[in-house]
């Protein structure tokens, strides 16, 4: 009987070790000893857009992806293009009268001379005499910014043989002036000349003229 008990212990004992060594030496890779299938490949996103976003952002549906589309740039208007060769509006305006020196200097004291007639202009029976009359505008593709108030014509003066002559005093801005006062003080200003010793004859200037009382 003890013997019996024996071999059957020694059969069980030479099986499960047949078993265990069957089971060490399956190729790997079997599936046998795998716990599941092979993990799927990491996703690879595509890079952002540059201004673009990830993230949980209000409104963005938790973690979807939330791509904000770039600032757009900004834009500016094309430059005016430079003005005709010869014409007025290629003589670079100055400033002031005091910038022009001497012209300058003696333009001042013939508007001041004009000013009573200017100051007619203002009457209204006058301005209304003046209503049918054409005025003149600058064509400058820059002018000088206007508030509205302001009336500012551009006086256009050139030197012949020892003086300088208005030539024309068109509107830069008209401001609140009616262009029946607008045309009474060109008329006034067109032809006038003074005296300037030492100009070139040719020489071309312009300068604003604001136009009150």
């Amino acid at each position: 009987m003890n013997k019996k008990i024996l071999y059957g212990a020694g059969g069980i004992f030479v099986v499960g070790g047949i078993a265990v060594g069957s089971l060490l030496l399956m190729p790997e890779g079997s599936g046998f000893f795998d716990s599941g299938p092979p993990p799927p490949p990491p996703i690879v996103l595509p890079p952002l857009p540059p201004g673009a976003s990830l993230g949980n952002e209000r409104g963005t549906g938790g973690s979807a992806i939330d791509v904000t589309a770039p600032a757009p740039l900004p834009t500016y208007e094309p430059s005016p293009p430079p003005p005709p060769e010869g014409s007025w509006e290629a003589v670079k305006p100055a400033a002031r009268l005091g910038a022009l020196g001497p012209v300058g200097a003696a333009i001042g004291r013939g508007l001041n001379e004009l000013k009573d007639e200017i100051d007619v202009c203002f009457d209204e029976d006058v301005q209304a005499r003046h209503g049918p009359l054409r005025v003149t505008r600058t064509q400058d593709g820059s002018p000088i910014e206007e508030d509205g108030q302001n009336t500012i014509l551009m006086l256009q003066l050139e030197a012949q043989q020892g003086s300088v002559e208005i030539v024309d005093a068109p509107i830069e801005t008209q401001g609140s002036a009616g262009e029946g006062l607008v045309a009474c003080v060109q008329r006034i200003l067109r032809g006038r000349s003074v005296e300037v010793q030492g100009v070139k004859d040719g020489q071309r200037y312009r300068v604003p003229f604001r136009v009150s009382q």
